[in-house]
Formats: structure tokens, sequence, C-alpha cells
């Protein structure tokens, strides 16, 4: 019973807060940017996954520096590295973006006085892409070897407050010493630079 009482006395306190969806129209997105994202699994442990088996986990990570050069389209390069698997990747890439929800945003409000508490996001994009990436390596004897590249498709959402953003993305990665491509969860952020 204490439990259902202590439930029902945050949901009145946190019921009351109301969340104010907005529409606007912003400036163009032109813009430069730098992402440095996750990868959630190797990270976290969160799914065992026997085609990316792993002794320890680790931080696996990609920096992503690249331009929005239009209302539609984003070019960038990246470099990745996972030192508990001596395992480096770079690249590049092209996003086409998907507009509908870039004016949106949340904002939290207090409804007794109509207060903002403060602002969730003021905007979401989302793209889809493809991208070109080569893998290093070390090998037993402890010298960097350059594995196979591949193209890769990769997806990814961006929730803005700002010019910061919690990026969520997913995308195929070429894994040539398994001979197949294994699906990469990540999360990150991304600070945006006007144009």
């Amino acid at each position: 019973m204490k439990k259902i009482v202590t439930l029902a006395l945050i949901l009145l306190w946190i019921g009351p807060v109301t969340a104010q969806f907005k529409y606007g129209k912003k400036d163009p997105a032109h813009y430069f940017y730098t992402n440095l994202s996750v990868d959630a699994n190797m990270a976290f442990g969160l799914k065992d996954n026997s085609n990316t088996a792993a002794p320890d986990r680790g931080f696996d990570w990609d920096l992503e520096v690249g331009v929005r050069t239009d209302e539609i389209v984003g070019v960038y390069i990246f470099y990745g590295r996972f030192n508990e698997f001596d395992y480096q990747n770079y690249g590049a890439g092209v996003d086409v973006y998907i507009q509908p929800l870039r004016d949106f945003g949340i904002d939290l409000h207090n409804p007794f006085n109509g207060k903002r508490l403060f602002k969730v996001f003021d905007g979401i994009e989302a793209s889809i892409g493809a991208y070109y990436s080569a893998i290093l390596r070390k090998d037993g004897n402890g010298n960097w070897a350059s594995g196979t590249s591949w193209i890769s498709p990769k997806a990814q959402i961006i929730f803005w407050n700002g010019d910061l953003g919690f990026t969520l993305s997913g995308k195929f990665q070429g894994r040539p010493e398994l001979g197949k491509r294994v699906f990469e969860g990540q999360f990150g952020l991304t600070l945006k630079f006007d144009r």
C-alpha cells in the first residue's frame, strides 16, 4: 500500500506539469557541426550479441565533423576508435535530412503559474544516408593493418536544444574480420556552428 501511495503522490506532482508544443519558422538549416557518439552496447553491454562478443566492455567512440549544406543534404568525415580491441575506423558520408519536425519543440510549464520550467528541445532533425569507411586494426604482431572498406547505411535523429543536440543513430558497420556487417546503435552529443 505504501508503494501505491508514493506512486500516487509522484503522479499528482508530475501530472500538473504540461507540455506546450510550438511550431514556428526557423532560419534555414545551414551549419557546421561536430558530433561525439558512443556505441551503447559496447559501453554498457545492453544486448549479448555473439557477432560482436567482447571480453571487455569499453569506450567505442566516433568523432564526426560535417556541414549541413542546404535544407536537405549534409556531408561529413569521421574517425572512430575502440582501444580495447585495437580498432580504428575512418571515412566519409552523405546524409539526406527529413524535414517535417525541424521546427517542432516542447517546453514544460507549471500549470499553476504558467511559468516555463525548462525547454526540453526546440527542434528535431532526422536523416538517412550512407557512409564509406575503412578499418585499421592491430595484427598479432602489434602492427596496424588496413581492413576492407565498406559502404554502409546510417539513420540518425537529433533532438536540438539551441545549438546542442542529443543524437541517436543506428548504422550497419562492415566488419571484415567477421566477414559480415553488424548493427551499431549509438548515442551522443552534437554541437552546431552557424555558417
